[in-house]
């Protein structure tokens, strides 16, 4: 538990640490695995190299150097009588010149290495014996067994520089006891030389560990490699395609291109076409100079000046090895290890350059990109020595390897930077998070102080209309009652009438006050429960249909008291002139005719009037007045049938309702 404690207490102590911790957690694995490589214990112990064989090489003319003339080559009986053999000693070499004149007409030799084996007597019947190579330079090999042809690359020879030899011997040649003669033929020109490493004869289970390890090293892993440069470089170019600005990406990006440009020649080798060849060569050996560029220029983003002369004069340098390089030019010269040369050279001086600005002053990601660059000099120049044959062809080539710091180093930077933006953006985040909050709490304390500083001016203006409403309906009423009965000119059935009316103004203020949310049923309702004892006391059934009506959003106290006022109105009306005995009282969606709103109806069976012949009443004036506040429309007429219609609708958004 204290381990786990640690472990987390690390991780959060910072982006660094969890950065550190993720390397790790990739590193460790691979690690373990090299180990169980070369330490795992072998099934069968492998046949020691054949260090010494005889060596002669076969002056041959009238041969081109490509894969039609391997072929008419392959087929030429070699004359061993004549043969001149030497002895030599595996690994075998002849370097590289750095440059060297190649006329179309260069004479070209085949060397032969001559091997005797004896099959042990304990060979089992049916067991394979196969001839197992590290690396072969030069011209397609092919393998002879006592004199005959028996195996050839000429379908991928281009390849052979970084794959290992693995042929199958004959079963009629193999007898045991009995000695046999492999011989190993590779076609070379005089000015280029040869390279052929370590051999093998043994049986296919001890020495075919050994050609698979070596494919993995050499083929199976810097594919890999490349495969993951190439998916990095394009996550960076997406990145780059939504933040133009960021064009340590677009290096990072345009990094990948050249580099899987350069190690295409893992994949393919074109060797069917001698003219797609040649300027896949070229192509992919001018790559190199492209992927310093970029790599160099990467590397400047992580520091704090710029270098633009400089950095032009990369994008110049790398423009003009691609284009001196072209097959279009016939030189004459064979150049590409002066090329390598030159590169290597301009490489290691702006390494040192780098390193030399990062010692002096720079943040950490710049000095870590300057300390990846160095394996990748060392590897480029181990492989560059390994081509020219200054360096023993056992050993592998490095330069994909350094994938792993360079692009493992310009990971780190750009991941570390991006971490670093973040947390000042959650430090800016949180600054603004709590300026927000500090806000938020005045906006509450003004919010609180305004919604008490409306309910006070609420119950104001309610006050006000109470005072007024009742100022000027029961107030009046009774003021003009009292000045009546002080002259002895109200009789008490008219008192009594008007005390009743005063009731029922008071009732009607109460009812408004009412919380009906907005609901007209509700309201009608209470209309209902005051009246209904009058109307029943008067012999009136009251006939009720209500439908689920909507509410009306504008239907708040003040409006609610117009309503009833008017429909109180009319009830009093129909109560006092119409001699009805039903009343129906009525709401329904709409009025019949598609206007829409809500449409409330009062019908009796009373004896009816016509509203035109009304002469000095107030009531219906008032009855209109409050329609056209509510911004309703009410229509009051005879029924044919007998008896009065009223019909008030109400819209559900009044353009001009208080």
């Amino acid at each position: 538990m204290k381990l786990v404690a640690w472990v987390c207490s690390r991780i959060k102590g910072g982006s660094e640490s969890a950065l550190i911790l993720s390397v790790w957690l990739i590193a460790i694995p691979a690690c373990l695995y090299v180990l169980f490589l070369y330490l795992r214990p072998a099934a069968i112990q492998p046949p020691a190299p054949i260090s010494q064989v005889e060596r002669w090489i076969e002056p041959v003319s009238g041969y081109a150097f490509d894969r039609q003339g391997f072929a008419l080559l392959a087929q030429k009986a070699p004359e061993f009588a004549t043969a001149q053999w030497q002895a030599a000693s595996l690994p075998d070499v002849r370097p590289l010149p750095a440059a060297a004149s190649v006329p179309n007409g260069v004479a070209m030799d085949r060397v032969w290495f001559k091997l005797r084996y004896t099959p042990p007597p304990s060979l089992k019947a049916g067991e394979t014996i196969v001839l197992y190579g590290t690396r072969i330079m030069g011209g397609p090999w092919s393998v002879w067994v006592d004199g005959r042809l028996y195996a050839h690359n000429l379908e991928d020879w281009r390849m052979q520089w970084n794959r290992p030899l693995l042929v199958k011997l004959p079963y009629a040649s193999i007898r045991p006891g009995r000695p046999m003669e492999i011989f190993l033929a590779v076609p070379f020109r005089e000015a280029l030389g040869y390279a052929v490493g370590s051999l093998y004869v043994g049986s296919e289970d001890a020495l075919k560990p050994l050609y698979d390890e070596r494919v993995f090293w050499q083929e199976s892993l810097p594919r890999a490699a490349i495969l993951v440069v190439l998916l990095l470089g394009g996550i960076s170019f997406l990145f780059w395609l939504a933040r133009r600005s960021e064009t340590p990406h677009l290096l990072l990006a345009l990094t990948a291109v050249a580099w899987l440009i350069w190690h295409l020649q893992y994949f393919t080798d074109f060797s069917a076409d001698e003219t797609a060849a040649v300027w896949f060569g070229a192509i992919v050996d001018a790559s190199i100079s492209w992927v310093l560029v970029f790599i160099y220029l990467f590397a400047f983003r992580f520091h704090n000046r710029r270098f633009p002369r400089l950095e032009l004069a990369f994008l110049a340098y790398a423009t003009g090895i691609t284009l001196v390089t072209l097959p279009v030019w016939s030189w004459g010269v064979y150049g590409l290890i002066f090329q390598h040369d030159v590169n290597l050279a301009w490489g290691l001086g702006t390494t040192l350059f780098i390193s030399w600005l990062a010692i002096r002053g720079g943040g950490l990601e710049f000095r870590l990109v300057a300390l990846s660059l160095w394996p990748m000099v060392f590897f480029a120049a181990h492989d560059l020595f390994l081509l020219t044959g200054q360096r023993d062809p056992d050993s592998i080539h490095l330069f994909p390897y350094a994938a792993f710091f360079v692009f493992g180093a310009f990971l780190f930077s750009i991941q570390r930077r991006y971490l670093l933006a973040m947390a000042g953006i959650e430090q800016v985040n949180a600054s603004l998070d709590q300026r927000l909050r500090a806000r938020e709490a005045e906006l509450d304390i003004q919010h609180q102080q305004l919604r008490r500083a409306e309910q006070r001016q609420s119950l104001l203006n309610e006050r006000q209309r109470l005072m007024r409403d009742m100022h000027d309906g029961i107030g009046s009423a009774l003021m003009s009652s009292l000045a009546l009965v002080e002259h002895g000119g109200l009789p008490a059935e008219r008192l009594a009438e008007v005390l009743r009316e005063c009731v029922d103004e008071l009732k009607l203020v109460i009812d408004s006050l009412e919380p009906i949310g907005h609901d007209l049923v509700t309201l009608l309702a209470a209309l209902r429960f005051r009246l209904g004892s009058r109307l029943e006391a008067a012999g009136i059934t009251i006939d009720w249909q209500m439908e689920d009506l909507p509410p009306l959003p504008w239907l708040e106290p003040p409006q609610a008291l117009q309503v009833l006022r008017i429909l109180q109105e009319a009830l009093t009306n129909m109560l006092k002139h119409a001699h009805a005995g039903e009343i129906r009282i009525s709401a329904r969606r709409g009025d019949g005719a598609g206007t829409p709103g809500i449409t409330v109806t009062l019908t009796d069976n009373g004896v009816g009037f016509a509203p035109d012949s009304v002469r000095g009443g107030r009531g219906l004036k008032n009855m209109r007045e409050r329609a056209r506040k509510l911004g309703a429309e009410l229509r009051i007429e005879t029924r044919p049938e007998g008896g009065t219609l009223l019909e008030l609708n109400l819209p559900f958004k009044p353009g001009n309702a208080p």
